[in-house]
């Protein structure tokens, strides 16, 4: 992971924060599209 923020001229903190932030996001905009497109199940 270290060096993965050093490629990006990151801290890893700032590296792990964003990674976070973006599985958040993705979560809560996937969401909704999940429950439009699946089918409910009983």
């Amino acid at each position: 992971m270290h060096r993965a923020a050093r490629e990006h001229d990151m801290t890893e903190n700032d590296y792990v924060s964003a990674i976070l932030a973006a599985e958040i996001g993705l979560t809560d905009l996937v969401a909704p599209i999940q429950q439009e497109v699946l089918p409910r199940t009983a």
